[in-house]
């Protein structure tokens, strides 16, 4: 990546946790302790707290120790997307018919998570020898 891209990049972060950290803020103050009763305010809390804290590691350059840990929190700003499906009558009954489905068929994603596993391996055994030239780069 280049330079003016992680540039921008990251100033799209920060301008985007500003707007967040505002709509949290202006929350709290017109809802006062009611803000709490909605546990999707709380959500948007946690997100919005999660994000400042990874903005903090950026700043304070422990990102490459925490690097993981960095990641995983701004991943955790995608679910906020969830919430705007919510809205949407259609695509929460497709939301909430996979969620009822999941614990029934984690038994069938076990066994496909079991044989991508034995096929990673067995390629790995087979082309572990292969020496890297440049017609494999096409």
């Amino acid at each position: 990546m280049t330079s003016l891209v992680k540039l921008v990049l990251d100033y799209a972060n920060y301008v985007f946790a500003i707007i967040f950290n505002f709509e949290m803020i202006i929350k709290l103050c017109a809802l006062g302790n009611q803000y709490f009763i909605s546990s999707w305010n709380k959500f948007d809390m946690f997100i919005v707290i999660t994000a400042d804290f990874g903005i903090l590691l950026d700043m304070l350059e422990l990102n490459k120790s925490f690097q993981s840990v960095a990641t995983i929190l701004r991943a955790f700003r995608i679910v906020r997307i969830v919430r705007l499906l919510q809205k949407f009558r259609s695509i929460k009954i497709i939301i909430d018919s996979t969620l009822n489905i999941l614990p029934s068929i984690t038994n069938v994603l076990s066994l496909l998570a079991l044989i991508l596993y034995v096929y990673a391996c067995f390629g790995i055994y087979l082309f572990a020898g292969v020496k890297r030239r440049a017609e494999l780069n096409g």
